[in-house]
């Protein structure tokens, strides 16, 4: 019912109904709906990431989190492979980091951009075994997670020298391109 209504571009009801989903898996443990759950908890920020609904948006992504969190959920449910399956996990972190500073949350915002951080050093080589694309994967994420750090919590918090040293870690990176 909830994707009909997304197609239908009834988003408000679509809303409502991946809402209610997802706080039933939660209520059930997601025994067996963890990975439904959190491809709800997706299309909820894509409604709200179109109707421009950013504090719920931050509250879909926080939803994610827990759900990752949560539910046991594994690489199989997605027909991935486990680094990229974790480099997702990280990815929801991040967007729940941006969006969490975005409306203000800078503890959630900071929390989240720190569990990222750590996942990607989990995941750096030699402690895996990584191709080219996922090791730059990793160290983009690596950086945006120092720069949501120090450009959207510490400065938002008139902390500059933690965003000093933010930057500096984020400098530290190597295999970076220019962009950064």
């Amino acid at each position: 019912a909830a994707r009909v209504a997304h197609c239908k571009k009834e988003f408000n009801k679509a809303a409502g109904l991946y809402e209610d989903f997802i706080l039933a898996s939660r209520r059930l443990r997601h025994k067996t709906t963890g990975s439904q759950a959190l491809e709800s908890a997706y299309r909820l920020t894509e409604i709200y990431r179109w109707i421009d609904r950013r504090r719920d948006l931050a509250e879909a992504y926080a939803k994610m989190v827990a759900i990752w969190d949560e539910a046991k959920i594994t690489e199989a449910d997605f027909d991935a492979d486990l680094v990229d399956f974790k480099l997702r996990r990280i990815n929801d972190l991040l967007w729940s980091a941006r969006y969490a500073a975005l409306v203000g949350e800078f503890d959630r915002a900071q929390q989240h951009a720190e569990r990222a951080i750590k996942l990607v050093k989990k995941l750096e080589p030699p402690a895996r075994s990584i191709n080219s694309r996922q090791l730059k994967t990793l160290r983009e994420y690596q950086v945006e997670g120092r720069h949501i750090l120090a450009f959207r919590v510490a400065i938002e918090r008139g902390q500059l020298t933690s965003a000093l040293a933010q930057v500096e870690l984020a400098m530290t990176i190597e295999g970076l391109d220019q962009s950064w």
